[in-house]
């Protein structure tokens, strides 16, 4: 079953998680190594998302070591620094006020790609214009869940030309591999009860199920009305004249009326209110997003969510999408314009 998070949610479960494995930990040490920081705790890929995050700072912090004074390119010092890294990275010793918040996030993240590994592959790996294949390939050391999923991936990005692949293209990719792709619900409980065996994981507040809508068929078979004197050709030629003409009124509405529509809408409430556009649409969402609204261009895709999730209210937020929609020829009618839109008004409702 596939589900929605509520990430405030699970943002106080991680916290509440790595106070208490922390807690236990520390009580008995004063800082913790590589070599434990592998079994920290009975779940594998929090343990790997912990060492990670650790190495992808360590790598920012390396990355700085440059100076006016040194010849950092020199072929000499590019080795005896790569040896030095190499050597460093057997003796990581981290202590609790700084491990504690990488224990929170690592827990976080093992959650929300437990149960939507769409979005957070979309969120936290394809975030830039363009990535190196390299760059892709090395997190694949770190994943312990959904492994055949990002294997696959990876398989398809091998395949790939360019060193360099943009991220339109990575996200077709792994789309590709993610249509294929299901998750048991047993891997799902499976998940749950571990994380429990540590701190009781409530479903019910972290978990928002899908709600199926039984749609209603309201239309009933016209009647002949009893004082009618038309033939039945008659009648259906001015029906097919009515219609027509509705249709053709319904056209003329602008892309200004859509975008300033706030008629309520019971649909869209009984999806439920959300506390972020960007949170709420899925790679699959954000890839039809960006080729049919954004003309394949995801820099302008993040601008746009950044405007309109960040605006005070929903007019304004509607006020933003319309400027987008003018700027960028979105059709009326188009299934993503109105998605766009049902997302603006469940974030105000």
């Amino acid at each position: 079953m596939e589900y929605k998070i509520n990430f405030a949610e699970l943002e106080k479960y991680a916290y509440a998680f790595s106070e208490k494995v922390c807690g236990s930990f520390f009580s008995s040490h004063t800082a913790i190594t590589g070599s434990q920081i592998l079994k920290f705790t009975n779940i594998d890929q929090v343990n790997f998302f912990i060492v990670q995050e650790i190495f992808e700072k360590w790598k920012e912090e390396t990355s700085r070591l440059k100076s006016p004074y040194f010849d950092y390119d020199n072929a000499e010092i590019k080795e005896a620094l790569r040896n030095f890294i190499n050597k460093l990275s057997n003796f990581i010793v981290v202590k609790h006020d700084d491990f504690a918040p990488v224990v929170r996030k690592a827990c976080y993240n093992t959650l929300w790609f437990s149960f939507l590994p769409d979005d957070f592959i979309s969120k936290t790996y394809l975030t830039k214009t363009f990535i190196k294949k390299e760059e892709l390939k090395e997190k694949a050391r770190y994943i312990k869940i959904h492994k055949t999923l990002y294997a696959e991936f990876i398989a398809l990005v091998e395949q790939e030309a360019e060193e360099e692949i943009s991220t339109v293209e990575l996200f077709r990719l792994f789309n590709k591999v993610y249509q294929g792709y299901k998750q048991s619900a047993d891997e799902q409980t499976l998940t749950i009860s571990t994380f429990s065996t540590v701190h009781y994981f409530d479903t019910d507040k972290i978990l928002i199920k899908p709600v199926k809508h039984e749609v209603i068929n309201t239309e009933e078979k016209p009647k002949p009305h009893p004082a009618s004197t038309e033939s039945p050709k008659e009648e259906a030629h001015e029906k097919l004249g009515t219609t027509i003409n509705n249709q053709y009124i319904k056209g003329q509405a602008t892309l200004n009326d859509l975008f300033r529509d706030k008629s309520p809408d019971p649909t869209t409430a009984a999806k439920g209110k959300i506390a972020s556009i960007r949170d709420a649409i899925s790679l699959n969402k954000k890839y039809l997003f960006v080729n049919a609204l954004f003309k394949g261009n995801p820099e302008d895709f993040d601008k746009a969510i950044n405007e309109i999730d960040s605006a005070p209210n929903e007019h304004t937020a509607r006020e933003y999408a319309e400027s987008y929609a003018q700027q960028l020829g979105w059709e009326k009618y188009k299934d993503e314009t109105k998605e766009l839109l049902e997302l603006v008004s469940r974030k105000f409702l």
